[in-house]
């Protein structure tokens, strides 16, 4: 069953400079703190057309594990799990403050595919 960490807010994440590409960075400051990673490829399907509930899956890449063993986060449902509702937030921030764009696509070898 999957954690639901719904009540994350702006406080819980910093956009960082990314040395990779020209997509931003997510550097997590309460839960994980100092881990920074950056989204690759995003992709929404629709879970449930009653309620309209989507489901999200995402590639990622960590770029600095901070404290955390790489693989430790890597193999972890839990930091998989939270960093999708940080990205469920960075979305609907993005929605609802009229500051996002559609399209673009992160390409990089060295990204990690969401289950």
């Amino acid at each position: 069953m999957k954690m639901s960490y719904n009540n994350i807010t702006a406080d819980d994440y910093t956009f960082a400079d990314n040395n990779l590409n020209e997509m931003w960075a997510i550097k997590l400051k309460t839960k994980y703190e100092g881990v920074v990673y950056c989204y690759g490829k995003v992709r929404a399907r629709l879970a449930d057309e009653d309620t309209g509930q989507a489901n999200l899956s995402f590639q990622y890449q960590i770029l600095d594990a901070g404290e955390y063993e790489p693989k430790e986060l890597e193999e972890s449902e839990d930091f998989c799990n939270y960093i999708g509702d940080v990205l469920s937030h960075v979305i609907q921030d993005a929605f609802d403050n009229d500051k996002y764009r559609i399209g673009d696509e992160l390409t990089n070898d060295g990204t990690q595919e969401s289950t």
